[in-house]
C-alpha cells in the first residue's frame, strides 16, 4: 500500500488542526429550535432557511427535529419545510436566546374520495449534526423501511437495503433471521466489517474482538436504518466498512395507547408433496406514562420449516424502550432487547448437488442456538452554554452454540459424535459526547466541535469439543472423548478519545478535520488439545497445550473532509484512516484444517470518498467515487505443512495477513417521487461498480481479484400508490464474485469457488381495508424461481454452497388504527 504512505503522515498535521479548532471559539448569534407536527411529535430532518436582504443560509435539522443555524444579521425570514408537510415562514426581527418551536401541518392530497398522506421520504442522508454525531462531508444514508416497502413484515434484505449502492448481501436463511451485509469489498459474514449498532450502542458479540452480529432487530421494530461510510471510524472506532445503525421506534408522543399487529405467512412451492412455510407474528404498542414520558413495547415471533430440508427454526425477540422528557433541556432514554433463536441448519452442497436439487440437504444433525440481551441507558442534556451532551452506557450479555458434523459436503455423515462450539459474551461499553456550534464572525461560516470518549470492557469464553451422536439439538459437551478441543478466555479492554469539527471557511465551504486515539489491550489464555492418528485410526499424538497471549497497542486514526454547499446541492469528500483489531475468530481453533499464523497482526486501511449529491422535496441523488486501501488484509490461502508419519505432509488453509489490497468503485443512489392527478409513483434504487485487487506483496496472489467484490450491483424498485392500493416491483442484479484469494472458480468440496451473477425479481401488493385500520398484503419473492446462491460456507452452518430461497409467496394482515 505504498500509495497510502503519505496519508499515514497526516496524523501530526491533523492533531495541530484539531488543536487550532478547539482554541478558535468566535462566538456569534445562533438560532435554535425544534420542528414538530400538530400532534407534538418531532419531524425528522427539517429543512431550515434563513434569509435577509443581503444573505441566505440553510441547514438540515436533526432526526429529533432540532436545529441550529448561524445568524449574521437581523431582521430576516426563517423558512421551514419537510417532506409530507406544509412549508411555513416566520419573520424574526431581533436576536433571541429562547429555542423556537415550529409546528408544521401535514400535507394531504384528496384522490378519488380517499386520502393519500404524503409521509417522510423513504431515504435521506444524515444531517451535519445529529444526536451527538457529526456527519458533515461524509457519505451517509438513512433508510425508512415503512416508507420504502409496500407490504409490512418484509424479511428480504435485498429489498430493505436496495438504496445502499454496492451492498453485498447474503441470502441464505429462511426468514431474515440474521443480516449479512458487506460494502466495498468487505466480507458480508455476519456484517462483521461494519460497526453494527442499535440506537447508537453496539450490539455485536464483542465490538473489538468478535464484531459478528448474530442479533438483528426485526424490521417491524425499526424506524430508520443509517449507514455512514468508512469515515465513521473517527467516531466509532475499530471497523473498515463504516457504521450501520438501527434506530428503533419510540413512544410517538400521543396520550393514548396505540397498538399495531402483524400476522404473516410464507409458503413455498411443494416438493414431493411436502408443503413448507414460515409464520410471523409481531405486536407493538406505544403508550404514555405521563404527559412528557412514554414507552414503546414490541414482540416478534417467527417459526417455520424454511425452503430447504432440515431448515426448521424458531425465533422470538422482545424489545422495550422508554423516554422521559424531564425538561426542555434534559431527556433520559432506556432500552432493553432480548432475542432467543434455535434453528436446524441444512448445511452446504457441492456444485453437482446444487445444480440437480438445491433444496436437498445431506445434514440433519446440525443445529445453532443463540440468546442475546442488549440493554442500556442514555442521557441527552442541553447546557446553558450551548454545549449539548450525550451519554450512553450499555451492555451485551449473550451466548451462541453451534453443533453438528462439519465435514465438507462430499463426505458422508456416519452418525458419530458431533462437533460443538460454545461462546459466552459479556461486555460493557460507554459513549460520552459533547457538541457545540457557533458562528464564525470572520468567514460567516458555521463552526462546530465534537469531542468524546468511548470505552469497552469485555470478558468472553469460547469452548470447542464434542457432543453426542444423536440428531437433536443437545448442546451438551461429552467430556471423555479423545479429539481436538479448546477452552479459551478472551478478556479485552479499549478506551478512546476523539475530536472532530466543522470549520466554516465561508458560508458555503467547510472543512471537517478529526482525530481518534485508541488504547487497546487484547488477551487470550486457555488450553487446547491436539490429536493425530494414522490411517488405521491409531493415535500418534494426543497432547494438551496451554496458551497465553496479550497484546497492547495505541492506535491513532486521523482524518479530514470537506463540504461545499450551494442551495440544495453539495459536493463532499473525506480521507480517513481505518483500523480493525484481530478477532477471536481469526485465532480460535476450528478443527477444519485451518492453521493460524502465530505472527498474525491487526489490519489497517484508509477510505477516500468524493461525492456529489442534491435533494429536493421530490428528488434526490448521491453520486460518489471511492478508494479503500487495505494493509495486510487477513484471509485464508492454501498451504502444505509437515505432519506426523505416515502422512508427513498435509494440505491446510493458512490464516494470515495476506497482501495489501485496493478497491476502487463508483456508487450511485437515486430516488424520485412523481405526483399524478390521482396517484403517486415512487422510484428508487442504487448502482455500484467496483474493482478490488491484491497489490504490493510477495505471495502468489498479487494481482488477483479481491474476494467478495461483485463486478456490479444494481437494485431498484417502483411503487405505485392509488386510492387504497400500493403496488411495488423490486429488481436486483448482482455480478460474479470470488470467495478466496486464489480466485478459484471451482473446488470439489465447493467451500471455495466463484459465485455466479444472478438476477432477482420481486412483486408486492397491499390494500387498505375498511376505514384504513386493516391492510392485506401479498408479496411474491423470486418471481422467476431463479436458482442462485450468495454464499459458500467454510464451517457453520455447514461447508459448501448455501442456496438462496426459490419462489415463495407471503401474505400479511396488518392492524394499525388510523388516527
Amino acid at each position: 500500500m505504498r500509495g497510502a504512505g503519505n496519508f499515514w503522515k497526516m496524523e501530526n498535521s491533523l492533531v495541530l488542526v484539531c488543536a487550532m479548532l478547539c482554541s478558535s471559539f468566535l462566538f456569534g448569534q445562533t438560532l435554535q429550535g425544534k420542528v414538530i407536527a400538530e400532534d407534538g411529535f418531532p419531524i425528522p430532518y427539517p429543512s431550515i432557511v434563513w434569509k435577509t436582504q443581503s444573505t441566505e443560509s440553510n441547514v438540515l435539522g436533526a432526526d429529533d427535529g432540532t436545529f441550529q443555524i448561524g445568524i449574521a444579521e437581523f431582521p430576516g425570514t426563517l423558512s421551514c419545510s419537510a417532506v409530507g408537510y406544509e412549508a411555513t415562514k416566520k419573520s424574526i426581527d431581533n436576536p433571541t436566546n429562547s429555542p423556537l418551536v415550529i409546528v408544521l401541518e401535514k400535507l394531504t392530497v384528496e384522490i378519488n374520495q380517499a386520502l393519500i398522506e404524503s409521509t417522510q421520504s423513504s431515504t435521506e442522508w444524515l444531517p451535519s449534526l445529529s444526536n451527538g454525531g457529526l456527519y458533515r462531508g461524509m457519505k451517509s444514508l438513512a433508510i425508512r423501511p415503512e416508507a420504502t416497502l409496500s407490504v409490512p413484515g418484509e424479511v428480504q434484505a435485498r429489498n430493505i437495503f436496495s438504496a445502499i449502492a454496492g451492498a453485498n448481501i447474503w441470502e441464505s436463511d429462511a426468514a431474515g433471521l440474521q443480516l449479512g451485509i458487506g460494502v466495498r469489498g468487505l466480507s458480508p459474514n455476519r456484517s462483521a466489517y461494519l460497526s453494527i449498532r442499535q440506537d447508537g450502542v453496539p450490539i455485536a458479540a464483542d465490538p473489538l474482538g468478535y464484531p459478528e452480529a448474530y442479533y438483528t432487530p426485526p424490521l417491524q421494530m425499526v424506524e430508520a436504518i443509517s449507514l455512514v461510510s468508512g469515515a465513521a471510524a473517527l467516531q466509532y472506532g475499530s471497523q473498515l466498512g463504516g457504521l450501520l445503525n438501527f434506530q428503533m421506534k419510540r413512544w410517538n408522543g400521543n396520550d393514548t395507547v396505540d397498538l399495531t399487529c402483524l400476522v404473516s405467512a410464507t409458503a413455498y412451492l411443494p416438493e414431493e408433496r411436502e408443503y413448507r412455510g414460515n409464520q410471523h407474528v409481531a405486536i407493538q404498542a406505544s403508550l404514555p406514562t405521563s404527559a412528557e414520558s412514554g414507552l414503546f413495547f414490541a414482540i416478534d415471533n417467527k417459526t417455520g420449516t424454511g425452503w430447504r430440508e432440515n431448515g426448521r427454526f424458531k425465533s422470538t425477540t422482545f424489545h422495550i424502550n422508554g423516554i422521559q422528557n424531564i425538561s426542555e433541556d434534559l431527556t433520559i432514554r432506556e432500552h432493553i432487547s432480548y432475542m432467543t433463536r434455535e434453528e436446524q441448519q441444512p448445511g452446504g452442497l457441492t456444485k453437482a448437488l446444487f445444480d440437480s436439487s438445491p433444496r436437498f440437504s445431506t445434514r440433519n444433525r446440525n443445529w445453532f442456538s443463540i440468546d442475546w440481551f442488549v440493554g442500556g441507558i442514555g442521557i441527552d442534556f442541553q447546557t446553558s452554554s450551548r454545549w449539548k451532551l450525550n451519554a450512553d452506557l450499555s451492555t451485551v450479555v449473550a451466548n451462541r452454540k453451534s453443533l453438528g458434523f462439519l465435514g465438507t459436503p462430499d463426505r458422508i455423515d456416519f452418525g458419530q459424535e458431533r462437533g460443538l462450539i460454545t461462546a459466552d459474551f459479556r461486555s460493557i461499553t460507554w459513549d460520552l459526547r459533547g457538541t457545540r456550534t457557533w458562528k464564525n464572525n470572520v468567514s460567516g461560516g458555521f463552526n462546530a466541535l465534537l469531542i468524546g470518549s468511548q470505552g469497552l470492557r469485555g470478558d468472553n469464553q469460547m469452548r470447542q469439543g464434542w457432543a453426542n451422536d444423536s440428531d437433536d439439538a443437545d448442546f451438551t459437551f461429552v467430556e471423555l472423548l479423545a479429539g481436538p478441543s479448546s477452552d479459551t478466555n478472551f478478556p479485552n479492554y479499549q478506551e478512546s478519545f476523539f475530536a472532530q469539527g466543522i470549520i466554516g471557511t465561508s458560508p458555503r465551504l467547510s472543512l471537517t478535520p478529526g482525530i481518534r486515539c485508541e488504547r487497546i489491550r487484547t488477551s487470550m489464555r486457555g488450553e487446547y488439545r491436539e490429536v493425530a492418528t494414522d490411517l488405521n485410526g491409531n493415535f500418534l499424538e494426543d497432547s494438551i497445550f496451554n496458551t497465553r497471549d496479550s497484546r497492547s497497542r495505541v492506535v491513532i486514526l486521523p482524518g479530514i473532509g470537506f463540504s461545499w454547499k450551494e442551495g440544495l446541492t453539495e459536493v463532499y469528500g473525506n480521507a480517513v484512516r481505518n483500523f480493525r483489531a484481530i478477532n477471536f475468530s481469526d485465532i480460535q481453533l476450528t478443527g477444519l484444517g485451518v492453521v493460524v499464523d502465530p505472527n498474525i497482526s491487526d489490519e489497517f486501511g484508509a477510505n477516500f470518498d468524493v461525492g456529489f449529491r442534491r435533494r429536493t422535496e421530490s428528488f434526490q441523488f448521491d453520486f460518489s467515487v471511492y478508494c479503500l486501501l487495505y494493509k495486510e488484509r487477513i484471509g485464508l490461502i492454501p498451504a502444505i505443512v509437515e505432519a506426523p508419519p505416515p502422512i508427513f505432509q498435509k494440505a491446510i488453509f493458512l490464516r494470515n495477513n495476506l497482501n495489501d489490497a485496493r478497491t476502487l468503485g463508483i456508487e450511485l443512489s437515486i430516488s424520485k417521487q412523481i405526483e399524478l392527478d390521482d396517484a403517486m409513483i415512487h422510484c428508487g434504487g442504487s448502482i455500484g461498480i467496483a474493482r478490488g485487487q491484491y497489490v504490493d506483496g510477495d505471495s502468489p496472489i498479487q494481482g488477483n481479484e479481491l474476494e467478495f467484490v461483485p463486478d456490479y450491483t444494481c437494485r431498484g424498485n417502483v411503487m405505485f400508490t392509488k386510492d387504497r392500493w400500493n403496488i411495488q416491483l423490486h429488481g436486483a442484479l448482482t455480478g460474479k464474485q470470488f470467495t478466496d484469494a486464489t480466485n478459484a472458480e471451482y473446488t470439489p468440496t465447493a467451500v471455495y469457488g466463484e459465485i455466479p451473477a444472478y438476477a432477482i425479481l420481486d412483486f408486492g401488493l397491499d390494500r387498505q381495508i375498511g376505514e384504513g385500520d386493516f391492510s392485506l398484503g401479498l408479496k411474491l419473492n423470486n418471481l422467476t424461481d431463479s436458482r442462485y446462491f450468495t454464499r459458500r460456507a467454510l464451517a457453520y452452518p455447514g461447508p459448501g454452497i448455501l442456496p438462496a430461497d426459490g419462489f415463495n409467496t407471503r401474505v400479511a394482515l396488518t392492524y394499525a388504527p388510523a388516527r
